[in-house]
C-alpha cells in the first residue's frame, strides 16, 4: 500500500523580477536554471535570452545597462511608446518635414496625448511591442462616445484621427521601431459618414429646421425618445407611454442648441465656410462697422474682410455677452452636436453644413441684376473672372462660384419669362 505523505513542501513562490524601463530584465542564475545572471528580452517576436557573465547582480545590472545602449534601434519591444511618438513629433515639428507650427502641429500633439492616456494609462501598455489593434480599435471608439466618457467627435472628426495615427504608425514603421503597422484593417471601426448632400437648402426646409430648434429651446424639452426596445410602463390610463413623450433637455444641450441655432443662421446669411466660421475670435469681427474678417489658408482665400448683413448684428451683440474667445464653440462641438440633433430629428437627415453655404452662392445668384450676370469688370466675362457672390463666397473664380449654384424652377421661370 503506498504511502501518502501528509506533509507536502510548500511550493515555492517565485521571486519578482527587476524589470527595466524599457522591457528588458535580468533573472538571478537559481531562477534561469544557469550559472550567471541572465537577459530576458523581447525582439517583437518573441522572448530572447543573454548571459552576463557574472554572479553579481550589481555587474549583471551595469551589463544590462551597456545591453540597452547598444542594443539596435530595429528591436521594437525595447522602446517605449512615448519615445516613439515624441520622435515622431521631433522630426514633424522641424527638418524637411516640418508642418505649420500653430495649425497642425497642435493637432498631433493632441493626438498623441490622447493616444498615451489611452495606451500607458487605461491599458497599462508601456512597450512599442505591447500595442495591439484591439487597443486602437478601443481608441477610435473612444474618441466618438460622448464626455465624460470619451471625447465627443464627430465622425468626420474621428476619421480624421485614424488618418494622423496612420501617420504616426507608418513612421515607426519606415524607422523600424514597429514590425508592422496596427491601424491596417481599421476603417470599418469608423462610423461611415454618408455623402455629403449636393445642393441648396430651400426655405421651407431651413424654416422648419429653425422653428424645430426655437421650439425645443423655448420648451426644453427634444424629440421624443425612440419607440421600441422593452415595452414602456404607462403613468395612468389613458396617457401616452414615456418613449412618446418629449426628452427634457440639460441647460447644457439646451446651450448647445442655442449656439448651433445661431451658428446655423449666421451661414444661411453668410456664406462663409463652417470651419472658417466657427475658428472666428471676436478680435476678428468689427460690429460698430459691420465687417468681419476671415482668416484662412491662401489656397481657400486667404485673409479677407466681408460685410456683415444687418440682421446678423443683433446676433452677434447677444453671442458677445456671453463673454466666450469667439461667437460660436469649435467646429468639432457644432459638427457633434449637429449629428446627434439630426439622430434625434430624423426629418432633417439629408441636411448638412454644405447646403447652407450652397443655398447662399443661389441666393445671391439669383439677386443679382440680369438673371444672375452682375459682374465686377465692365469686360466680357469669362470663367476666370470674379462676380460679386464669389467675392462673398472666397472664391477665386466665378468658375467655383458655379459649382455652388443650385436655381429653384420657379427662379428660372421668372428669368424665362423675363425674357
Amino acid at each position: 500500500m503506498a504511502q501518502v505523505n501528509d506533509n507536502p513542501s510548500p511550493k515555492r513562490k517565485p521571486r519578482r523580477r527587476g524589470k527595466a524601463d524599457l522591457g528588458a530584465y535580468i533573472v538571478p542564475p537559481r531562477e534561469a536554471g544557469r550559472r550567471f545572471y541572465e537577459i530576458r528580452y523581447s525582439d517583437g517576436s518573441g522572448t530572447r535570452r543573454k548571459s552576463t557573465g557574472t554572479t553579481k547582480r550589481a555587474e549583471a545590472e551595469e551589463v544590462l545597462r551597456r545591453f540597452l545602449e547598444e542594443l539596435p534601434q530595429h528591436r521594437a519591444g525595447l522602446v517605449t511608446i512615448e519615445a516613439g511618438f515624441n520622435r515622431w513629433l521631433a522630426v514633424k515639428s522641424k527638418g524637411v518635414r516640418a508642418v505649420d507650427p500653430k495649425k497642425t502641429l497642435p493637432s498631433y500633439r493632441l493626438l498623441v496625448e490622447r493616444l498615451l492616456e489611452h495606451l500607458t494609462v487605461k491599458r497599462r501598455r508601456k512597450n512599442l511591442v505591447q500595442i495591439e489593434r484591439h487597443d486602437l480599435r478601443l481608441f477610435l471608439r473612444r474618441l466618438g462616445d460622448p464626455a465624460p466618457r470619451g471625447y465627443g467627435l464627430s465622425p468626420r472628426g474621428v476619421k480624421k484621427q485614424l488618418g494622423l495615427a496612420r501617420m504616426l504608425f507608418a513612421f515607426l514603421v519606415e524607422e523600424r521601431l514597429l514590425r508592422e503597422d496596427p491601424t491596417v484593417g481599421l476603417n470599418r471601426e469608423t462610423t461611415t459618414d454618408e455623402a455629403t448632400p449636393v445642393g441648396r437648402m430651400s426655405e421651407a426646409t431651413y424654416s422648419a429646421l429653425l422653428a424645430t430648434l426655437d421650439k425645443q429651446i423655448e420648451t426644453g424639452f427634444g424629440a421624443p425618445a425612440k419607440v421600441g426596445g422593452r415595452p414602456q410602463r404607462r403613468s395612468g390610463p389613458g396617457k401616452p407611454a414615456a418613449a412618446t413623450r418629449p426628452r427634457p433637455l440639460s441647460p447644457k444641450a439646451v446651450a448647445g442648441l442655442v449656439a448651433l441655432r445661431d451658428f446655423l443662421e449666421a451661414m444661411y446669411w453668410s456664406g462663409i465656410r463652417s470651419v472658417h466660421l466657427a475658428s472666428m475670435r471676436w478680435p476678428d469681427i468689427d460690429l460698430d462697422a459691420a465687417v468681419w474678417t476671415v482668416k484662412a489658408p491662401r489656397s481657400k482665400g486667404g485673409v479677407r474682410t466681408f460685410p456683415i448683413r444687418s440682421n446678423l448684428l443683433p446676433l452677434l451683440e447677444r453671442r458677445r455677452r456671453l463673454l466666450n474667445t469667439g461667437p460660436f464653440p469649435p467646429i468639432e462641438a457644432l459638427r457633434s452636436t449637429w449629428a446627434r440633433w439630426k439622430v434625434q430629428n430624423p426629418e432633417f437627415k439629408g441636411t448638412s453644413f454644405h447646403q447652407l453655404r450652397s443655398s447662399f452662392a443661389s441666393r445671391a445668384e439669383e439677386a443679382m441684376p440680369r438673371g444672375a450676370a452682375l459682374w465686377l469688370t465692365s469686360k466680357i466675362p469669362s470663367a476666370s473672372e470674379r462676380t460679386a457672390s464669389s467675392e462673398l463666397l472666397g472664391h477665386g473664380s466665378g468658375r467655383m462660384t458655379a459649382t455652388y449654384v443650385d436655381f429653384e424652377v420657379e427662379r428660372l421661370r421668372e428669368f424665362l419669362e423675363a425674357m
